[in-house]
């Protein structure tokens, strides 16, 4: 046995009976290090160790591991070993002997390589041994570096990068390498399976719990699919929150789908750490070859691709590719250029939906509402190029063209002497953008609208999100003298402690409950207590979507303030608000039942 050999074991055999007595983890870091130092001394300085707790804190690195690896201080107790020893650089069988042995307490030996503090590579042997007590319970772990392995030329092993060091998966240019082989070393009859996921909300919970916690979520999100990990399939981190699961050779397509509901389904439980839940779902797209892709480059896309349309239909879901999604991405494609051309060419036209108030009755504004009409697409409907314009972008210069057209026209209606206010809806990327009340202020001026005759719309669920930065462009607004109102209100997550601190105006109760008032008794009570809330909180209290005389009767029953819909008009074009204006229509409670 050799001299290290016997270090080893005396170690153990030393760390094992420490542990039999009572301590504290404050006691065990201070005795530990004490009692090593004095251990390495005799036993000789060219040993190189690691110790840590049960919750693999470190709590000891010997001189001669801070010489070797060139580090000028000892480690910091309480750093965990993940951020010490790069993991990386183990070979899939060795990671998974190592996660195994921390798993059921076992001895095991590895090959790691390890980057010095210049940046140098060298390759070793390790040891990790679980330190048990008495009763046989894991109370620490040494790793014991044995042995530097040259390479025949005698120099130190240089290795390239193949595993992420966060995570310990392979990487994504290991990734693509192994792609890339596979689909050239495809037989007729071979197959070869892509699962591409991110995790939905990951960068929410990075932003507000800090990086530290997104990398810890990151490293639990890599154990759960190691779990599932069989001899078929290669895991990789594929950069920020994506991953992907590569699968060769699979029997069926019922194995492929039990993988991705294996993967949505470990997401249902939630993450704790740090003391918080944090529930992250994942979206998936597979994509197969040579099914549907023939090279590479098909097999990634198409497995974004089917992402993507995981993400449109909800979270925790997978979805395999299929042809249709191809032409439904080159659509959006076409779409996203058309957009750039119409805001070149300010092709984007308004139409005003009134809204009448019922104690003056008479039309005390309007709600500007976007159309777009393209040369070679025809009528595209905002639903259709909204969610375009937000995911680009291209939703800011659009919305200071709307901005801009609505405070024109409600300038005009100004110096006609008409006491009408025009309603602008702000989508929340627009509304969280850095210059957007500079673009407010700078619109007003342009136009000379007075800043009391302009409605900003925007919904109810931009409250729940950077609330501090929210209620700043809020309060900028009103101190401008600005109207704000809570759209679709009754359809998002608010909190009345929000809606009570936010300086909001008006509540627009969304059309859904609206359409059915006369039927649905839910719909009516929800509505009844909207419009209380909001007069008990000084707000006023306008229904979208009024089609029928029944709910036209209910709402005035409730002492509802306004109201829009097509009961009194569909949205008018431009150039019929004229003779709109000339009618001076009054709505009547009807007599029908």
């Amino acid at each position: 046995m050799s001299r290290k050999s016997k270090s080893v074991e005396l170690l153990n055999e030393w760390i094992g009976e420490f542990l039999n007595t009572e301590y504290t983890y404050a006691h065990t870091s201070c005795d530990l290090t004490r009692q090593l130092s004095l251990i390495t001394e005799i036993i000789g300085e060219s040993l190189s160790i690691l110790v840590t707790d049960d919750q693999d804190r470190l709590v000891y690195a010997s001189d001669s591991y801070c010489s070797l690896f060139t580090y000028e201080k000892e480690f910091p107790s309480g750093a965990h070993i993940d951020d010490v020893i790069q993991f990386r650089f183990l070979n899939d069988h060795d990671m998974r002997a190592l996660n195994q042995a921390r798993q059921s307490s076992s001895h095991v030996s590895f090959d790691c390589v390890q980057s010095t503090a210049f940046g140098k590579q060298i390759s070793y042997r390790t040891s990790f041994v679980p330190i048990k007590d008495h009763k046989q319970v894991h109370r620490a772990s040494l790793y014991v570096i044995a042995d530097q392995k040259p390479d025949k030329q005698g120099s130190v092993v240089q290795q390239e990068v193949v595993y992420d060091q966060m995570t310990g998966l392979k990487n994504r240019d290991q990734f693509e390498l192994e792609v890339e082989q596979k689909c050239q070393n495809q037989h007729e009859d071979a197959q070869l399976a892509l699962l591409f996921f991110d995790l939905d909300r990951f960068k929410y919970y990075n932003a507000t719990l800090g990086q530290l916690t997104g990398d810890r979520l990151l490293k639990e999100v890599a154990t759960r699919l190691t779990a599932i990990q069989d001899q078929r399939m290669e895991i990789y981190r594929f950069g920020g929150d994506q991953f992907a699961i590569l699968i060769e050779g699979y029997p069926s397509m019922t194995y492929i789908h039990k993988v991705a509901k294996d993967v949505c389904h470990f997401f249902k439980q939630p993450f704790v750490l740090s003391n918080h839940e944090l529930k992250v779902s994942a979206s998936v797209g597979v994509s197969l070859l040579p099914d549907t892709a023939k090279t590479k480059g098909d097999l990634i896309h198409q497995a974004e691709m089917a992402m993507q349309v995981s993400k449109e239909k909800g979270p925790s879901t997978y979805h395999v590719y299929i042809e249709e999604m191809h032409c439904h991405y080159t659509k959006q494609l076409t779409l996203e250029k058309r957009l750039n051309k119409a805001i070149e060419e300010k092709s984007f036209q308004l139409h005003y939906q009134p809204q009448y108030d019922f104690y003056s009755q008479q039309v005390v504004g309007f709600e500007a509402l976007i159309r777009w009409f393209d040369e070679d697409l025809g009528y595209v409907p905002p639903d259709q190029f909204i969610t375009v314009a937000e995911e680009t972008g291209l939703i800011i210069p659009i919305g200071r063209q709307v901005l801009d057209q609505a405070c024109q026209k409600g300038k005009d209606w100004y110096d006609n002497g008409l006491n009408i206010r025009v309603g602008v809806n702000v989508s929340p990327v627009q509304f969280q953008h850095p210059d957007f009340i500079q673009s407010v202020k700078w619109t007003l001026v342009k136009t000379g609208l007075p800043a009391e005759r302009l409605d900003i719309e925007i919904t109810e669920n931009v409250l729940l999100y950077n609330k501090e930065a929210c209620m700043n462009t809020l309060e900028q607004l009103k101190a401008i003298g600005v109207h704000i109102s809570i759209d679709d209100f009754g359809t998002g997550f608010s909190s009345l402690s929000y809606l009570r601190t936010f300086p909001v105006d008006m509540l627009k109760i969304d059309q859904s409950f609206v359409r059915e008032l006369k039927r649905n008794h839910n719909d009516q009570a929800i509505v009844t207590s909207i419009i209380q809330l909001a007069h008990n909180m000084g707000m006023k209290v306008i229904a979208e979507g009024v089609e029928t005389s029944d709910s036209l009767n209910f709402l005035m029953d409730q002492h509802c303030d306004q109201m829009q819909g097509y009961l009194y008009s569909r949205p008018i074009p431009p150039e019929q608000l004229p003779l709109f204006l000339t009618e001076n229509r009054v709505m009547h409670r009807s007599s029908e039942t």
